[in-house]
């Protein structure tokens, strides 16, 4: 039996580790060759994936628990962006035209549920929420989860940013998903 000074310790010790937890910033990254940063929100972890064409940067931005779920963030350059301002391209991710490709480009294997302009420091793009069609040859696993998306360009290429979820528990890690995006900064000229 333990007695109630070693159980009195032990729960000091659990409180003060769990409090410290909470109190700790997650630590930021960046890739020094791209120039994307990323500041993760408390409790998440930033690792860096394999990489898979056509990016040049990809991590992942992930709660300890998260297997297949959590958030990916990756970098594709686009040379053809560098002719133009980040005004110019922000008045071509703020038409119609190019929100509505954006949701096209997914729309082969994913029912999109909402679609919006998206601002984030001075870059305008578009967040997603889409989850694989039910008639896509998936495994049944795709198919239970929800995807939030988010779209960002500069002059120096396309940062993107995705976080998955359980559908049934997609709304209680939302903000946390809204956190993520807000803390990735895409790389600039």
């Amino acid at each position: 039996m333990i007695s109630s000074r070693l159980q009195l310790a032990a729960i000091m010790f659990v409180s003060v580790h769990f409090a410290s937890c909470e109190a700790i910033a997650a630590e930021p990254w960046s890739d020094a060759e791209s120039g994307l940063r990323i500041k993760p929100p408390p409790g998440y972890t930033v690792r860096q994936m394999s990489l898979a064409a056509p990016f040049t940067v990809r991590v992942a931005v992930k709660e300890p628990g998260d297997r297949d779920t959590g958030c990916q963030v990756a970098f594709e350059p686009l040379p053809q962006n560098a002719r133009l301002s980040q005004a110019d391209i922000n008045r071509i991710a703020s038409e119609p035209d190019w929100r509505e490709r954006a949701r096209w480009s997914i729309a082969t294997f994913s029912d999109v549920s909402e679609e919006q302009p998206y601002l984030q420091s001075g870059i305008v793009g578009v967040s997603l929420i889409a989850e694989m069609k039910p008639t896509f040859a998936a495994p049944d696993r795709a198919k239970a989860l929800r995807n939030f998306m988010a779209i960002l360009e500069t002059p120096k290429g396309r940062t993107t940013v995705v976080c998955t979820a359980e559908k049934e528990r997609f709304e209680s890690r939302r903000a946390a998903f809204l956190d993520v995006v807000h803390g990735v900064e895409p790389p600039r000229l």
